[in-house]
C-alpha cells in the first residue's frame, strides 16, 4: 500500500475503536472495582500503598495515577475519560507491529480485529489498569521491534528511551507484565545487537518492583497476584478469552461451541507461530503460553479473561499474520472475517444490551428511592458494593450491613435482632466470596417475610443482582 492508504486503513479502526469506546462512556453506573480503585487513589500516598499491598492483587502504578488525577476531584464515571484512551493506543500499536513484521494486509487486519474485540472494549471503557496495561505491552513492543529490526541506520535516541521507559511500566500495571518485559529480553537476548537495550528496561522494570518487593510479597503471602479460584474450564477460556459476547444461544450449545472456538484459536496462534517462527511473534506469544502453564502446573486461574487481556491484540496480529503469507493468504482471510463477524456480533451485544453488561446500580438505587421507608436497613452481600453505592441516593441514610467477611456473616444475626421494626434491603451481588453458603439470605429468610423481589439477569453471575425487601419481625 501506499503511504496514504496505509493511514486510512489506520483511521477507519481508530474511528471504529473509538466509537465503540467512547459511545455514552459515562453513562453505566460504576462497576465495583472503579469504586474499590477511586477509594484508595484517594488515599495519602503511604495509606495507599499499605492498601494496594493489603487489599488489592496488582502494583501499585495505576493508584498512584489515580492519585494524582485527585486534584481534579472529578464525578467517579469522569475517570474514565483517563482510560479509555489508552485503546486507541493498543489498536495503533497492533497495527504498527503487525505493518513492521508481516506487511500492509496483516496490518489492516490487526488493526481491524483489535477495534472491534469486544472483551478490549469493554475493558477500555472501565477505570482499571487493564487498558493502560494492554496498550503499553503491545507499544513496547512495536517500539523493541522498530529499534530491533533495523539494519542499516541506528534508531533515534527517543526512540530507545520511549521504549526503555514505557517497557519498564508494564510490570508495574500489573503482574503479568512480568512475563512480557521477560519475553522481550528473551527475543533481545536473540538480536542483541540491535535490541540490547530491552536488557535495560528489564533492569528498569526490576527496580521498580525491588522498591516494591514489601508489598507484592503481603499480596502473594495471600495466594498470589492473578489467583481467583482454583477452579479453571480450560475447554472454555478460549470462548471466553475471544467469543465471550455471542449469543447465549450458542454458548448453550457447549462443549461443541468451545471445542470450535478452541479449535480455530489454536489452529491461528499455531499456524501463524510457524510460519513466521523466525520472527518475534513466538516472543509476544510466549507470555500468554507461560501463564497458561503455571495456572496448569499451580492449579490456580491465571487463565481469567482479564488476566490474558494482553493476548487480543497479540491473537489479532497472529490473524494478520497468515494473511501475509503466500500458502495461506486466502484461507487466512477467511478466517479473519469469521473473526471479525464474531467481534461484530459480541460488541453490538456488549454495547446496546444491558444482559451482557456490567451490574446497573443506578437501577438498584432508583429501586430503593421508589419504595422506601425512613426506617429501612440494607444488607449489602458483598461489602465491595459500598465503594459504588454509598453516593447514590437510595442508600443514604440508612444503617447498612456490609458482609464482607467470614466474621460479618457471623455477626449479621446480632445486627438484625437489633432492628425488630425495621424493613429490610437484602441487596446479593458476589456473595459466594464472602458468604458462599448464602447464610445471611438464609438468616432473613427464617426471621422476615418476604415482600417483593428484584432481579438484573446478566451473562455474567459476577455481574448479576437480587435485591429482596423483607418486612419487620414478625410479633
Amino acid at each position: 500500500m501506499s503511504a496514504a492508504w496505509r493511514i486510512l486503513v489506520l483511521a477507519i479502526a481508530l474511528c471504529i475503536g473509538a466509537i465503540a469506546i467512547f459511545w455514552r462512556l459515562t453513562d453505566a453506573s460504576p462497576f465495583l472495582d472503579e469504586g474499590f480503585t477511586l477509594w484508595v487513589g484517594g488515599q495519602p500516598v503511604p495509606q495507599l500503598l499499605a492498601l494496594v499491598a493489603s487489599s488489592d492483587n496488582s502494583p501499585p502504578l495505576f493508584h498512584l495515577y489515580t492519585h494524582a488525577l485527585g486534584w481534579l476531584h472529578l464525578h467517579a464515571w469522569d475517570y474514565r475519560w483517563f482510560c479509555a484512551p489508552f485503546g486507541l493506543v493498543t489498536i495503533a500499536a497492533s497495527w504498527g507491529v503487525a505493518q513492521r513484521l508481516f506487511g500492509d494486509r496483516a496490518a489492516a487486519v490487526a488493526a481491524l480485529l483489535t477495534a472491534t474485540s469486544p472483551l478490549l472494549v469493554d475493558w477500555d471503557r472501565m477505570y482499571r489498569m487493564y487498558a493502560p496495561f494492554v496498550a503499553l505491552s503491545v507499544l513496547s513492543w512495536w517500539l523493541l521491534v522498530l529499534v530491533a529490526e533495523r539494519t542499516q541506520t541506528k534508531p533515534p535516541m527517543w526512540l530507545a528511551i520511549a521504549y526503555v521507559v514505557i517497557a519498564a511500566c508494564v510490570p508495574l500495571l500489573h503482574y503479568a507484565g512480568l512475563l512480557v518485559v521477560a519475553s522481550q529480553a528473551a527475543y533481545a537476548f536473540a538480536r542483541r545487537r540491535t535490541a540490547w537495550l530491552a536488557l535495560g528496561a528489564c533492569a528498569l522494570a526490576a527496580a521498580g518492583l525491588l522498591a516494591w518487593l514489601p508489598g507484592m510479597r503481603e499480596q502473594f503471602a495471600r495466594g498470589g497476584s492473578l489467583v481467583l479460584s482454583n477452579q479453571v474450564y480450560w475447554l472454555g477460556a478460549a470462548r471466553n478469552l475471544f467469543a465471550p459476547y455471542l449469543p447465549t444461544a450458542a454458548a448453550q450449545t457447549r462443549p461443541t461451541f468451545d471445542w470450535l472456538i478452541t479449535a480455530l484459536a489454536l489452529w491461528i496462534v499455531a499456524a501463524a507461530l510457524w510460519i513466521w517462527r523466525r520472527t518475534a511473534l513466538p516472543f509476544m506469544v510466549a507470555p500468554a503460553i507461560v501463564q497458561a502453564a503455571a495456572s496448569a502446573l499451580l492449579g490456580k486461574d491465571f487463565v481469567n479473561p482479564r488476566y490474558l487481556l494482553y493476548v487480543q491484540p497479540i491473537f489479532a496480529v497472529c490473524t494478520g499474520a497468515i494473511t501475509a503469507a503466500q500458502r495461506t493468504r486466502f484461507f487466512g482471510l477467511a478466517v479473519a472475517f469469521a473473526v471479525l463477524a464474531c467481534n461484530v456480533v459480541g460488541l453490538q451485544n456488549l454495547l446496546l444490551d444491558p444482559y451482557y453488561q456490567r451490574s446497573d446500580w443506578y437501577a438498584v438505587s432508583a429501586l430503593l428511592v421508589t419504595q422506601e421507608h425512613a426506617g429501612d436497613a440494607i444488607v449489602l452481600d458483598q461489602g465491595y458494593m459500598h465503594y459504588v453505592v454509598d453516593d447514590l441516593n437510595g442508600f443514604r441514610g440508612h444503617a447498612t450491613f456490609r458482609v464482607d467477611s467470614s466474621e460479618s456473616v457471623r455477626a449479621f444475626d446480632a445486627w438484625l435482632r437489633a432492628r425488630p421494626t425495621s424493613r429490610v434491603w437484602y441487596v446479593e451481588n458476589q456473595f459466594y466470596y464472602p458468604d458462599p453458603q448464602r447464610a445471611v439470605f438464609t438468616t432473613l429468610r427464617a426471621h422476615r417475610l418476604a415482600l417483593g423481589t428484584y432481579e438484573q439477569k446478566r451473562r455474567s453471575p459476577a455481574d448479576a443482582v437480587a435485591v429482596v425487601l423483607f418486612g419487620p419481625a414478625e410479633r
